[in-house]
This record gives structure tokens, C-alpha cells and sequence, in this order.
């Protein structure tokens, strides 16, 4: 029995990991999903390129400032949404795939390297770190930066030891990746060139030329929209005045930084995670060894992380999964005694008492929301646009609830970018009212004068509002 331990041992703790992952992504799952704004918007993407045989040149928007990221997403996302039928889920079903198939391909790759218990600890925190299990039970575009960023991270550390061009462009594929997904992880990819050009001064070309070529692949559809419109985002960027920078102060950012790092919020962890922080920064700039993984790990970390910071972009929770995926390097590099106390942290990260908010049931579930609509779109034959009033947020656009009605049959037309085309109007109301000729957003505006002809009742919090011009 001790002999097949010894041997297997990588397998069965990476059995062990791979089922803790898949519990705390996928249990209770359709009864605790909440189908929001980003997926909902997502789902209309894939659904217009299954309808339309087009597929998508722009990624997601970012908030922060006119500019899309890249249409891989969407490619990386359409196959198991053609496979599932269009299922809400299948974006959940992708990202466990993207995540398992990364950290058993390291396992093998790494299986006699030094760098394996890294990798296994590493990922092993990222399964269970509360803010990243939160946003893979609902999936959007910075979900998948964390393995990539890992990927990128001791892709350059082989390449540093061992000049190959396998390792080199692995290094330039997950970094540009990575970047491609979510912009504001480029600060890491950015301090590991750094890195490169401070101590290994002669390396640094080659890894730069790898991440620009693979950034420049990733963002080609982008690059065709742009040629296409006139440099329109181009434009809109060189305007300035994005959103990004204005939001918080250089203090108020480093304090929503920490806040969602070590996510407590009283005066002894503040003081605890500023002493914290300090203790990173004398390491990188006392460490003797500076050619270390361990190394590279916290200089990528502080050099990334005041580079975030000197951009004044303002802090959001999903900024910080890349600087959990590098914490989560570099106490991986640490020795045992340090590892077990993270591991005890962890213990606490899949008890109860964090697991418990994951598994809560929605107000509303998927599967009942879609039966309602079922019933509506039986009777409802007409084109329609569809808009939001909610008590939970200020949009109106409703883009999960215009994948839903679309999905189970409904006409469902963009008053944006098609007007005139549908003479009804669906007002979703979530726990929320209407009042007809005071109710006012932009989507009516934009539908013109109506009257009021019908409403359906999914729920008591979940109405539908039917107008008509």
C-alpha cells in the first residue's frame, strides 16, 4: 500500500484536487445560478453566430475604457454551446474543462521537475480560493486568466534554464492569451519582461517577440473590425476620458486592492495585509538569489502590482485574479511549514462556513424562469424587444432575459441596432414595478409611445410587462 502511494501520489492528489474542484463549481449549481447581465450577454453573442453563421469579430467590452477584448473568448466558448443546445451552463462546462485539461497537462509535463509541487499547490489554492470559485460558478472572460498566468510563469522560468522554442512560445501563447482574455493582466506578463530584462538582459527579446506575435494573433478579428470601421475603437481610446481612471484615488485603489485580496475587512487585518505587503516587497529587493522561481514569483508580483497601480485604472474584484494566481506561485515556492499554513487557510476556504453562500438557492431559478417564458413565447408570436427594470441594478438592457425568450421561441429584436423592426416591447420586472407613462429609461425612449396590453407572472419577484405601439 505505502509502495502504490509513492508512486501514484501525483495522481491520487491530483484526483483528490480535480473533485474538490468540480464540487465547489458544480454542486446545487442549477438551483443557486444566477443567470446575470455578462453571461446573459455572452449567450446572445453565441446564439446571434449560431443564427447567423457569422462569427463575432469584437470580445466583451471593458468597463474601464472603449475597448474590446479579444473574440477568442467566444470561440473558446461556442463548442460546448453548439454540444449543450445552448445551454446557460455550457460556459461552466468550458472553463472546468480549460482549467482541469491545464492543471493535468503541468502534472505531466512537470512529473520530474522541481517545479511540480508548485504547480500542484499552486492550483490546488486556486481551487478553492473564495473569490475564484465565486466567479467560475458564474462565468465571464477573466475567468480563465489565473491557469494561463501560472502557465506563463514557469514557462519562462524552463525557458530561463533551458533556451527551447517550445518553452518559448508556450511562454508567448499563455501570456498573450491571457492578456487577450482580460487587459488587465498585461502588468504581469509586463513585470516577467521586466524580470528578463534586469537579470537576463540577453533573453529578454525573444520572450517579448513571442507574447507581441501571439498578442497580435489573438486580437486579429479585433484588428479586422478596426480595418473594417474606420479605426473606430482606435479612435474612441486616443479620445480619452475613460471611465477606468476616474473612479477611485491611488489610495482608495490600494485599499479596494487589498480588501478583495485578502477579502476581511477590519483594523487588524488592514494592518496585518499592509505588514504583509511590506514583507514582500524588502524580500524582492533583499533576496540574494534572484534567479530563483521563488524569486521571479514575488517580483512579478510587486512590480505587477504598482504597475496596476500606476495606471490609476480603478480596482475591481476581477482585477485580482491574476494577482491571486501569482500569490498563489510564490507560496507554492515556499517551505512546508508556510505551505501548511496556507493549507489550514484552505481547510477554511472548503468548510462550511465559506462553501454555505456558494450553494444558496436563487430567487429564481433557470429551469423555472425558462418554463414561464416557454408558456410566453407560445402565445406571443410577434417580434419583440425586450428591456429590465430591477430593484437589484440600474440596466435596462436585459440581455439574459433576451437570451431566454429567444431561446424558447420568442422573436426577440434589439432596439439598438434594429428599429422598427418588432411593435412590442417586453419590460421584464425583477422584484421591482412599472408604472405606464412614468416608468422612463432609455429602452423606451428609444420604443416611443405605447400602451399597455398584457402581463404574465413567472413569480412573485418575476413579471413581464407587454407594451405595444
Amino acid at each position: 500500500m505505502i509502495s502504490f502511494l509513492k508512486r501514484y501520489w501525483v495522481v491520487i492528489v491530483g484526483l483528490v484536487l480535480s473533485v474538490l474542484f468540480l464540487y465547489l463549481r458544480f454542486f446545487n449549481l442549477s438551483n443557486s445560478f444566477v443567470f446575470g447581465g455578462d453571461p446573459g450577454r455572452d449567450m446572445m453573442v453565441l446564439a446571434d453566430w449560431r443564427d447567423s453563421g457569422k462569427p463575432p469579430l469584437l470580445g466583451p467590452q471593458t468597463s474601464a475604457m472603449p475597448l474590446n477584448q479579444s473574440a477568442y473568448y467566444f470561440y473558446i466558448l461556442y463548442p460546448a454551446f453548439l454540444v449543450s443546445g445552448g445551454s446557460v451552463f455550457s460556459p461552466n462546462i468550458t472553463l472546468a474543462v480549460f482549467w482541469l485539461m491545464f492543471f493535468w497537462m503541468g502534472l505531466w509535463i512537470l512529473r520530474k521537475d522541481k517545479l511540480l509541487t508548485v504547480w500542484m499547490f499552486s492550483f490546488g489554492m486556486l481551487f478553492v480560493y473564495p473569490l475564484i470559485v465565486e466567479q467560475s460558478r458564474s462565468v465571464w472572460n477573466p475567468s480563465f486568466g489565473p491557469p494561463l498566468l501560472i502557465g506563463s510563469l514557469v514557462s519562462l522560468y524552463l525557458y530561463i534554464q533551458k533556451q527551447t522554442r517550445t518553452r518559448l512560445l508556450a511562454f508567448g501563447l499563455f501570456s498573450g492569451l491571457a492578456v487577450s482574455l482580460h487587459f488587465p493582466i498585461v502588468v504581469f506578463p509586463g513585470a516577467m519582461i521586466i524580470y528578463l530584462f534586469v537579470f537576463f538582459r540577453k533573453l529578454t527579446v525573444k520572450p517579448l517577440t513571442s507574447f507581441v506575435a501571439f498578442m497580435i494573433w489573438f486580437n486579429l478579428p479585433t484588428l479586422v473590425f478596426e480595418i473594417r470601421h474606420g479605426f473606430l475603437i482606435t479612435k474612441s481610446i486616443l479620445n480619452g476620458g475613460w471611465l477606468g481612471t476616474k473612479q477611485f484615488t491611488l489610495l482608495q485603489n490600494f485599499d479596494r486592492f487589498l480588501d478583495f485580496v485578502v477579502m476581511y475587512d477590519n483594523q487588524i487585518f488592514n494592518v496585518l495585509r499592509m505588514i504583509l505587503f511590506v514583507a514582500i516587497a524588502l524580500v524582492v529587493i533583499r533576496a540574494r538569489d534572484k534567479k530563483t522561481f521563488r524569486y521571479l514569483c514575488y517580483f512579478t508580483f510587486l512590480v505587477g502590482v504598482v504597475l496596476m497601480m500606476a495606471s490609476k485604472m480603478a480596482i475591481h474584484s476581477h482585477y485580482i485574479l491574476g494577482v491571486v494566481a501569482v500569490i498563489a506561485c510564490f507560496v507554492g515556492t515556499e517551505s512546508w511549514r508556510y505551505r501548511l499554513v496556507f493549507a489550514f487557510v484552505g481547510l477554511i476556504w472548503v468548510s462550511p462556513l465559506t462553501t454555505t453562500k456558494y450553494f444558496v438557492a436563487a430567487e429564481m431559478q433557470v429551469d423555472k424562469i425558462e418554463d414561464c417564458f416557454q408558456r410566453i413565447c407560445e402565445r406571443e408570436k410577434e417580434p419583440m424587444y425586450v428591456s429590465v427594470q430591477s430593484s437589484k441594478h440600474n440596466f435596462h438592457t436585459g440581455y439574459e432575459y433576451r437570451y431566454l425568450l429567444k431561446k424558447n421561441g420568442c422573436q426577440v429584436r434589439n432596439i439598438d441596432t434594429q428599429p422598427d423592426q418588432a411593435k412590442l416591447m417586453s419590460v421584464i420586472l425583477e422584484d421591482s414595478n412599472y408604472y405606464h407613462g412614468q416608468t422612463a429609461f432609455n429602452e423606451l425612449t428609444l420604443f416611443g409611445k405605447s400602451k399597455e396590453v398584457g402581463e404574465y407572472r413567472c413569480s412573485e419577484k418575476l413579471k413581464l410587462k407587454l407594451l405595444t405601439k
